[in-house]
């Protein structure tokens, strides 16, 4: 057995779970987020023959618990977006070039951009691609790994070598 057995807990691979005790136990773990929400659900059921004033509350104590989420939850994403929208008007080469004190070490950073893609045809990867160069920012200081998984085939090479071809020579390294 391995010395840190639990960073396999959540594999069930066959090669990893070998006795059936392991396995049952990993089963009995998988099925405790289902069992929690139908029990529940039949624990109201049940509970309200039994003791209907108890489930009147617990009804509208789990109500207003989550209607408190979703609220605070709404706030957060507004709140968010408009931070998001108040940073996305700044234009943040134009601050790093009057910065004197960043002006000599942000000109050293190069930004990676790595692009994975399975079946994505030629078309997305040049509009992911075309949204990089309209980015704000020197291209002579990105670079870009594109990187198709083996098991995509003989379009994805296509597709890689097209789109090497077309902005290979733009960023400062394009690699494959």
């Amino acid at each position: 057995m391995q010395e840190k057995w639990y960073l396999d807990i959540g594999n069930a691979k066959d090669e990893i779970i070998k006795s059936p005790w392991e396995r049952a136990i990993y089963r009995c773990l998988e099925m405790v987020p289902g069992a929690l929400a139908w029990g529940t659900l039949l624990f109201v059921v049940l509970m309200s023959w039994l003791a209907p004033v108890f489930i009147a509350f617990f009804i509208i104590a789990f109500d207003i618990y989550w209607l408190l989420k979703t609220v605070f939850l709404s706030f957060h994403m507004r709140a968010s977006y408009n931070t998001m929208r108040r940073y996305m008007k700044i234009n943040w080469l134009e601050k790093l070039k009057t910065d004197p004190e960043t002006l000599n070490s942000w000109a050293g950073i190069y930004n990676l951009v790595i692009l994975p893609f399975y079946k994505e045809p030629f078309e997305v990867l040049d509009a992911t691609l075309e949204a990089i160069l309209n980015a704000n920012y020197p291209k002579e200081r990105m670079i870009v790994v594109l990187a198709s998984e083996q098991r995509a085939g003989e379009n994805a090479q296509k597709s890689t070598q097209q789109i090497k071809d077309k902005y290979g020579s733009i960023f400062f390294k394009f690699l494959v």
